[in-house]
């Protein structure tokens, strides 16, 4: 991943045109679904060499393979177009001939735009997302992602220390934050690994609800270990006189 081996000593191999061949150092049992992400997508070899540093940075200098391509995209771009592929396998199927993408940051002039029928669909958070509850328009797509507080050390040194970062991230009331701070029908997120997205190849568990730390799970607990962290942290990351 970090360019720094042979691409023959990486241990992928394309046995022929449509066989790919990949050995692991070690098992990795959810291995298959991991290659459905975008990171492992396919890339075109000579489009890369053709177009090198600049490959991915504009429509032209990426190939399409799937049911749209993409016109007038480029780095930094406010709007582009996904256009029907009509050499995609399935076009019969796809039935939209255009989609057009705008850029707009903020979500109060996104919610304007749509409701004066000059955008079909935005996405919105924070107040404008919990003023839309109500409306029949508005509606919760669960995603597979999870977004999370990072402290920089750098500016405050106390951040750096682990027990402080454990006594704040205990402090923290995960359910109240997305009901009244984001609003937009977000879950409390208690693990890296979004829910509904690993399970258990033996008894078909959630991953993220089993490794659900007790300190989270349990109030009590939560309170206790929280009032230990705190100022033993504090003690160890304090500046020496």
């Amino acid at each position: 991943m970090r360019g720094e081996k042979a691409p023959n000593r990486l241990g992928v191999t394309a046995v022929n045109k449509t066989t790919l061949k990949v050995e692991l150092s070690r098992t990795i049992p959810y291995f298959e679904p991991l290659l459905t992400l975008k990171t492992f997508y396919p890339v075109e070899k000579k489009q890369v060499l053709k177009y090198g540093d600049k490959f991915g940075t504009s429509g032209h200098t990426l190939t399409f393979n799937g049911p749209f391509t993409m016109s007038g995209w480029r780095e930094a771009a406010g709007s582009w177009t996904q256009k029907k592929n009509a050499r995609y396998w399935n076009a019969k199927n796809v039935h939209l001939t255009a989609i057009k993408n705008r850029v707009v940051k903020d979500s109060a002039t996104a919610l304007q735009l749509f409701d004066a029928g000059k955008l079909d669909d935005v996405v919105v958070t924070g107040d404008t997302a919990k003023q839309l509850q109500n409306r029949s328009v508005f509606n919760v797509v669960p995603q597979n992602a999870t977004f999370y507080i990072e402290m920089n050390g750098k500016r405050v040194p106390a951040f750096a220390n682990r027990d402080v970062r454990r006594a704040l991230s205990m402090a923290i009331n995960r359910k109240q934050f997305v009901q009244q701070v984001l609003g937009d029908g977000s879950q409390p997120a208690t693990t890296v690994i979004p829910a509904g997205m690993m399970y258990s190849g033996t008894n078909g568990a959630d991953f993220a609800t089993e490794r659900v730390p007790k300190w989270l799970s349990t109030p009590s607990m939560t309170y206790r270990r929280r009032g230990s962290y705190w100022p033993r942290g504090c003690s160890r990351s304090a500046p020496k006189s």
